[in-house]
């Protein structure tokens, strides 16, 4: 499966974490949440609004036809991805302008949601099998300016359809942010490091796949496991870099040729799978890698780098 989520340049990255800090993973005590599968709100009424917006544009006034029909009469969830990655009409109508030919191959798939609602609530059934803490927060089904393919705001999940080209990949997509939704991470922006930010990705492709048997990220995957000693031995040397020192190849772009970018979701999820597979009462290692206080003593106790002497408090 190739790699379909959007790579975040490090500035963006850094104005989207900084948000996200007030709000612990995206947690928000305003955003609508259900702890019912069976209850929890998929909404994709914005979706209708953009093909017809998109149908009525004649290449004329692109902005105004875009801001009218659909900007004006979205829901919450699309008013929070306009702040987060539209921007404004005129940015959403260049990029449909520059790629018009891939918003048309999303069409079908796209207002086939509906028919996806019975395996992503299954989806949800197990997650809370798996952690019967889970809880639902609305899901917001969007179009974009093709920049992001997931996120979380105030307001609940956020799905960036024109990036999926497969609509295969959806429901996976929506349980990976959900999964994130689950984090309950603190952290502090002068100390976070590559470490953290790989096990807060990582966690969310293994629990993923725990719920669904895959999660979406497949050439990282490929990549990761044929060059499994060489990663984990650079790996160790930059794990505690924090975000202003750059995290090129490992997290957001800067890959170094031949590589894949955001390496650092295979190595969390590394780190992850060797504390589950070590742990007893599965239940609890699922929750404990949602709710790490010391990310230093889970790398220890997953033993994942046990044969190897590492720099640092992890020796």
């Amino acid at each position: 499966m190739r790699k379909l989520l959007f790579n975040l340049s490090t500035n963006t990255f850094v104005t989207l974490f900084l948000g996200a800090l007030s709000i612990g993973c995206g947690v928000s005590k305003k955003m609508h949440a259900s702890k019912n599968p069976k209850t929890a709100q998929l909404i994709t009424s914005d979706i209708e609004h953009f093909w017809n917006a998109f149908d009525k544009d004649n290449e004329k006034n692109q902005a105004m036809t875009y801001e009218r029909h659909y900007l004006d009469n979205g829901t919450a969830g699309l008013k929070s991805f306009i702040k987060l990655r539209i921007g404004n009409a005129n940015n959403l109508s260049k990029a449909i302008y520059e790629n018009r030919e891939q918003y048309e191959r999303i069409r079908t798939g796209s207002l086939a949601l509906p028919s996806r609602e019975d395996e992503i609530r299954g989806y949800f059934s197990r997650l809370k099998a798996v952690y019967p803490k889970a809880i639902f927060p609305d899901v917001y089904f969007l179009i974009g300016r093709n920049n992001s393919g997931g996120t979380i705001s105030g307001k609940g999940l956020l799905i960036g359809m024109e990036k999926y080209e497969d609509t295969d990949i959806i429901p996976i997509v929506v349980v990976h942010e959900l999964i994130h939704y689950q984090q309950r991470y603190y952290f502090k922006l002068k100390s976070f490091s590559l470490l953290e930010q790989s096990i807060k990705e990582g966690s969310a492709d293994f629990i993923c796949e725990l719920v669904t048997g895959t999660h979406p990220y497949g050439d990282i995957y490929l990549y990761g496991d044929q060059h499994k000693d060489e990663l984990k031995a650079e790996f160790r040397q930059i794990m505690d870099r924090k975000w202003k020192e750059g995290w090129d190849g490992w997290m957001y772009g800067g890959a170094k040729e031949g590589r894949p970018n955001d390496l650092g979701y295979w190595m969390g999820y590394q780190i992850v799978k060797s504390y589950y597979e070590k742990a007893e009462d599965k239940k609890k290692a699922v929750k404990e890698m949602l709710t790490i206080k010391d990310f230093d003593r889970f790398v220890r106790e997953s033993g994942y780098f046990a044969t190897e002497r590492l720099a640092g408090n992890l020796q």
